[in-house]
Protein backbone atom coordinates (compact mmCIF):
# COMPACT_ATOMS: atom_id res chain seq x y z
CA UNK A 1 0.00 0.00 0.00
CA UNK A 2 1.23 3.51 -1.21
CA UNK A 3 1.84 5.99 1.70
CA UNK A 4 0.49 9.44 0.92
CA UNK A 5 -0.41 12.37 2.27
CA UNK A 6 -4.32 10.73 1.97
CA UNK A 7 -3.27 7.63 3.68
CA UNK A 8 -6.48 6.55 5.47
CA UNK A 9 -8.60 7.62 2.32
CA UNK A 10 -5.88 5.26 -0.21
CA UNK A 11 -6.76 2.23 2.73
CA UNK A 12 -10.39 2.63 2.45
CA UNK A 13 -10.13 2.24 -1.08
CA UNK A 14 -7.68 -0.07 -1.28
CA UNK A 15 -10.07 -2.12 0.94
CA UNK A 16 -12.93 -1.61 -0.85
CA UNK A 17 -11.21 -3.03 -3.85
CA UNK A 18 -10.40 -5.68 -2.11
CA UNK A 19 -13.65 -6.52 -1.33
CA UNK A 20 -14.68 -6.02 -5.15
CA UNK A 21 -17.37 -2.95 -3.76
CA UNK A 22 -17.47 0.33 -4.23
CA UNK A 23 -19.45 2.28 -1.23
CA UNK A 24 -22.98 2.75 -1.38
CA UNK A 25 -23.66 6.23 -3.81
CA UNK A 26 -27.02 7.80 -4.62
CA UNK A 27 -30.49 6.84 -2.50
CA UNK A 28 -30.39 4.13 -0.53
CA UNK A 29 -32.13 0.61 -1.69
CA UNK A 30 -35.88 0.09 -1.14
CA UNK A 31 -36.29 -3.30 0.39
CA UNK A 32 -37.74 -5.95 -1.96
CA UNK A 33 -40.81 -6.77 0.34
CA UNK A 34 -41.65 -3.02 0.04
CA UNK A 35 -41.50 -3.02 -3.43
CA UNK A 36 -43.98 -6.07 -3.82
CA UNK A 37 -46.47 -4.82 -0.91
CA UNK A 38 -46.10 -0.95 -3.36
CA UNK A 39 -47.25 -2.73 -6.29
CA UNK A 40 -43.58 -1.45 -7.82
CA UNK A 41 -41.28 -4.55 -8.19
CA UNK A 42 -40.09 -5.33 -11.37
CA UNK A 43 -38.43 -8.77 -11.99
CA UNK A 44 -35.42 -7.31 -13.36
CA UNK A 45 -34.57 -5.36 -9.89
CA UNK A 46 -35.50 -7.59 -7.78
CA UNK A 47 -32.67 -8.70 -5.11
CA UNK A 48 -32.97 -12.50 -4.89
CA UNK A 49 -30.22 -12.70 -2.39
CA UNK A 50 -32.04 -10.44 0.13
CA UNK A 51 -32.54 -11.43 3.54
CA UNK A 52 -36.09 -12.56 3.83
CA UNK A 53 -36.59 -12.45 8.06
CA UNK A 54 -39.87 -13.77 9.13
CA UNK A 55 -41.98 -11.34 11.00
CA UNK A 56 -41.56 -11.42 14.47
CA UNK A 57 -43.46 -9.45 18.15
CA UNK A 58 -39.45 -8.85 20.01
CA UNK A 59 -39.56 -8.24 23.59
CA UNK A 60 -38.87 -4.82 24.98
CA UNK A 61 -35.10 -4.34 25.61
CA UNK A 62 -34.36 -4.47 29.58
CA UNK A 63 -32.38 -1.33 29.48
CA UNK A 64 -35.23 1.20 28.41
CA UNK A 65 -36.20 3.43 30.33
CA UNK A 66 -40.02 3.23 31.12
CA UNK A 67 -41.44 6.12 29.02
CA UNK A 68 -39.27 4.18 26.26
CA UNK A 69 -40.55 0.87 27.41
CA UNK A 70 -44.36 2.26 27.17
CA UNK A 71 -43.63 3.76 23.32
CA UNK A 72 -41.96 0.13 22.24
CA UNK A 73 -44.82 -1.83 23.90
CA UNK A 74 -47.21 0.62 22.23
CA UNK A 75 -45.44 0.79 18.66
CA UNK A 76 -44.29 -3.11 18.53
CA UNK A 77 -47.52 -4.82 18.18
CA UNK A 78 -48.77 -2.68 15.55
CA UNK A 79 -45.75 -2.94 13.16
CA UNK A 80 -46.10 -6.92 13.61
CA UNK A 81 -49.44 -6.42 12.54
CA UNK A 82 -48.49 -4.77 9.66
CA UNK A 83 -45.77 -7.31 9.19
CA UNK A 84 -42.95 -5.06 8.92
CA UNK A 85 -41.29 -5.85 12.02
CA UNK A 86 -38.95 -8.68 12.82
CA UNK A 87 -36.44 -9.63 16.02
CA UNK A 88 -33.87 -8.29 13.79
CA UNK A 89 -35.67 -4.62 14.30
CA UNK A 90 -35.44 -4.89 17.58
CA UNK A 91 -32.46 -2.04 17.82
CA UNK A 92 -33.77 0.17 15.69
CA UNK A 93 -37.17 0.14 17.46
CA UNK A 94 -35.52 0.48 20.98
CA UNK A 95 -33.08 3.10 19.61
CA UNK A 96 -36.88 5.15 18.32
CA UNK A 97 -38.62 4.16 21.97
CA UNK A 98 -35.65 5.76 23.89
CA UNK A 99 -35.54 8.72 21.53
CA UNK A 100 -38.91 9.46 21.77
CA UNK A 101 -38.98 9.56 25.57
CA UNK A 102 -35.77 11.79 25.54
CA UNK A 103 -37.51 14.11 23.43
CA UNK A 104 -40.47 13.96 25.97
CA UNK A 105 -38.66 14.80 28.90
CA UNK A 106 -36.66 17.69 26.83
CA UNK A 107 -39.80 18.69 25.73
CA UNK A 108 -41.37 18.71 29.46
CA UNK A 109 -38.49 20.60 30.71
CA UNK A 110 -38.99 23.46 27.83
CA UNK A 111 -42.52 23.64 28.92
CA UNK A 112 -41.46 24.37 32.92
CA UNK A 113 -38.49 26.54 32.02
CA UNK A 114 -39.35 28.22 28.50
CA UNK A 115 -37.50 28.53 25.03
CA UNK A 116 -34.83 31.23 26.25
CA UNK A 117 -33.81 30.98 30.03
CA UNK A 118 -31.21 33.32 31.31
CA UNK A 119 -27.57 32.51 32.51
CA UNK A 120 -26.27 33.27 35.77
CA UNK A 121 -25.02 36.72 34.49
CA UNK A 122 -28.27 37.21 33.24
CA UNK A 123 -27.68 37.19 29.53
CA UNK A 124 -30.49 35.38 27.28
CA UNK A 125 -30.09 31.97 25.79
CA UNK A 126 -31.88 29.38 23.85
CA UNK A 127 -32.84 26.76 27.01
CA UNK A 128 -30.13 23.59 26.15
CA UNK A 129 -33.13 21.67 27.09
CA UNK A 130 -34.66 23.04 23.46
CA UNK A 131 -31.08 21.89 21.87
CA UNK A 132 -31.89 18.36 23.59
CA UNK A 133 -35.93 18.24 22.25
CA UNK A 134 -34.42 19.70 18.70
CA UNK A 135 -31.98 16.77 18.54
CA UNK A 136 -34.16 13.97 19.87
CA UNK A 137 -37.13 15.08 17.46
CA UNK A 138 -34.22 14.73 13.98
CA UNK A 139 -33.56 11.68 15.34
CA UNK A 140 -37.05 10.36 15.65
CA UNK A 141 -37.78 11.32 12.67
CA UNK A 142 -35.05 9.39 10.53
CA UNK A 143 -36.36 6.73 12.88
CA UNK A 144 -39.49 6.92 12.22
CA UNK A 145 -39.18 6.50 8.32
CA UNK A 146 -37.03 3.51 8.53
CA UNK A 147 -39.74 2.23 10.68
CA UNK A 148 -42.70 3.20 8.56
CA UNK A 149 -44.32 5.58 11.20
CA UNK A 150 -44.72 8.28 9.14
CA UNK A 151 -47.77 9.04 6.64
CA UNK A 152 -45.50 9.04 3.39
CA UNK A 153 -43.56 6.33 4.16
CA UNK A 154 -46.41 4.33 4.78
CA UNK A 155 -48.68 5.69 1.93
CA UNK A 156 -46.25 3.38 -0.23
CA UNK A 157 -47.14 -0.24 1.74
CA UNK A 158 -50.00 -1.65 0.50
CA UNK A 159 -50.34 -4.52 3.12
CA UNK A 160 -52.82 -7.71 2.32
CA UNK A 161 -55.10 -8.45 5.58
CA UNK A 162 -54.30 -12.03 5.73
CA UNK A 163 -51.28 -13.74 7.54
CA UNK A 164 -51.06 -17.06 8.08
CA UNK A 165 -49.73 -17.73 11.38
CA UNK A 166 -52.22 -20.58 12.39
CA UNK A 167 -49.88 -23.02 14.39
CA UNK A 168 -47.16 -20.01 15.65
CA UNK A 169 -46.80 -18.77 18.97
CA UNK A 170 -48.65 -15.98 17.36
CA UNK A 171 -51.67 -17.30 16.33
CA UNK A 172 -54.40 -15.41 17.82
CA UNK A 173 -52.70 -12.26 18.04
CA UNK A 174 -54.18 -10.82 14.38
CA UNK A 175 -57.62 -11.88 15.58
Amino acid sequence: MRSSRNGLHRELFDFHQFLDKRPMKGRKPIPTQIKILAGTARGDRINESEPKPDPALPECPSHLSDEARAEFDRLAPQLFRLRVLTDLDTAALAAYAATFSRWAEAERNVQEGGAVVRTPAGCAQVSPWLSVANEALRQMRAYSVELGLTPSSRSRIHVSPEIDLAGSKWEGLLA
